[in-house]
């Protein structure tokens, strides 16, 4: 596991509703965690390959998603898509929308860097990868 990245998923917890979450390579390692023990690093291994197929599944209309969530009677698995796999939050129904975004959006850049080290990533047809618009370079008066 990725001590670094350990020791940064609970500061996702300082947002109302996060109970846990954890960091899954596309390979099925876990990456990290913040989560209960009784969830071991087995059950994990096997979410990372649905997660995937889910992703795909959903990505298939050419456009690619980023965040999905899935909603269970107590409570939200949401999944960020990163470079070689997904950081993942279980949170309440109540959490707070704008707020989590935000969190998730900032560890995704801190995480999605550390797991791309790791291993590479091969998107296939039918999960494009985002594309950053080029920088527009101005020539300035000499």
């Amino acid at each position: 596991m990725d001590i670094d990245i350990t020791n940064a998923l609970p500061s996702l917890r300082d947002v109302e509703g996060v109970m846990a979450s954890f960091v899954v390579s596309d390979q099925g390692d876990v990456v990290a965690r913040d989560l209960a023990s009784y969830v071991d690093d087995s059950a994990l291994r096997e979410v990372a390959p649905r997660l995937g197929r889910f992703h795909e599944a959903m990505s298939s209309t050419g456009d690619f998603l980023e965040l999905f969530v899935l909603e269970y009677e107590q409570q939200s698995l949401h999944a960020r898509r990163l470079p070689n796999g997904f950081l993942c939050l279980l949170t309440t129904h109540a959490v707070n929308a704008p707020s989590l975004r935000m969190a998730v959006n900032l560890m995704a850049r801190k995480v999605g860097d550390r797991i791309s080290r790791q291993a590479p990533y091969e998107p296939n047809a039918a999960t494009p990868t985002p594309t950053n618009p080029p920088a527009v370079l101005v020539d300035e008066p000499a």
